[in-house]
């Protein structure tokens, strides 16, 4: 009697491991894009939080005129992955904590202070550019709402930071 495989049992073994490698290389896929999202996710909350101290650092050493900066704030491009931290500089005065405040390039009273970028795979998907600024000394924002982040190669795959008029809700989503 001949020791050995045959052809079927071969057959059997290679499909069953060419299946099982499929279904890792999918879930390994879907655990980069949800991963990608979350680190995202992290970052957008730090520089919220960044804007939201910078504020508060600003306040405090403020002149007694008035005259600095009086806001900052985190502009989010609807449909690009990019967002960044800016200062509003004129009219301190007539900035209050009603005003809703939105960053326009050709505006001379805000000033890019920082840029950042998501992960390539992602975009902020949003109805329209989002702004949230922190006039001090209140550090409350009126521009609530959520920032959504997908990927962009599986829309259905996205991830929230819910903004509240403190600034934004951490839990997790």
């Amino acid at each position: 009697m001949k020791s050995g495989f045959t052809l079927l049992e071969t057959l059997i073994v290679v499909s069953i491991t060419a299946f099982l490698s499929a279904m890792v290389l999918g879930y390994t896929q879907n655990s980069n894009q949800k991963l990608s999202l979350y680190v995202d996710r992290a970052n957008v909350v730090g520089v919220i939080q960044k804007a939201k101290n910078l504020a508060m650092e600003k306040y405090k050493s403020t002149s007694a005129d008035g005259n600095g900066t009086c806001a900052f704030g985190v502009h989010f491009e609807n449909n690009s992955s990019t967002y960044f931290i800016y200062s509003i500089h004129d009219k301190c005065s007539q900035i209050t904590v009603m005003d809703t405040y939105v960053y326009h390039s050709y505006n001379t009273e805000g000033y890019i202070e920082q840029k950042f970028a998501l992960n390539q795979a992602n975009i902020f998907a949003s109805s329209s550019d989002s702004d949230i600024y922190f006039v001090p000394p209140y550090f409350t924002t009126v521009s609530t709402g959520t920032i959504v982040i997908t990927n962009k190669n599986n829309p259905v795959s996205s991830n929230s930071v819910k903004i509240v008029v403190n600034g934004l809700d951490i839990s997790a989503n």
